[in-house]
């Protein structure tokens, strides 16, 4: 399974909110709901997902709530 770290990531989260783990993102024009949290971690500006989808492709995702 290849990691893809887009750098679109921190704007694909939805509905994501604190104390809750990402259900889907969106990136560019396509949908996808994430089966399971990989792995999750914070920084001073951001709080980071690794995360598999259904169709077993692992993405990084990155929420920002002042973006």
């Amino acid at each position: 399974m290849a990691l893809r770290n887009d750098p679109s990531a921190k704007k694909i989260i939805r509905g994501y909110k604190a104390n809750e783990r990402p259900l889907r993102f969106h990136l560019d024009e396509d949908s996808y709901e994430i089966e399971a949290v990989d792995d999750h971690w914070y920084e001073p500006n951001a709080e980071y997902f690794k995360v598999k989808t259904t169709d077993e492709k692992v993405y990084l995702l990155r929420y920002d709530e002042h973006e």
